[in-house]
């Protein structure tokens, strides 16, 4: 049986939709944070992170491919903060190691 899943540019729509829709929430939960740019970027920024984690997040959990749509939709919230979050900790990846350890920041 094929997949019946449409696809655009070798991406499923669904992970495109749904992480679209839950980046736009985010965005407009958080406006007064956001210019038209931010949270166009922020949109942006968790759909690219969706498309390229949901595939590789369901199949490494072993989910149902069904969970696909849920875990786009977590990953269009938090994907501009994931990015946001590597871009600090590789400026000092040491601070972060010492946070993990339960050492207190270094001033």
């Amino acid at each position: 049986m094929t997949d019946p899943t449409p696809y655009i540019f070798g991406v499923k729509v669904s992970t495109l939709v749904a992480s679209a829709v839950m980046g736009i929430i985010a965005v407009l939960l958080d406006i007064k944070r956001h210019s038209v740019l931010t949270g166009i970027l922020a949109v942006a920024a968790g759909m690219g992170v969706a498309v390229l984690a949901t595939d590789p997040i369901v199949s490494g959990l072993k989910l149902d491919p069904t969970w696909s749509h849920a875990v786009a939709g977590v990953l269009g919230i938090s994907g501009r903060n994931l990015i946001v979050w590597v871009t600090l900790v590789s400026k000092d990846p040491l601070a972060l190691w010492d946070r993990v350890k339960g050492n207190p920041p270094k001033k």
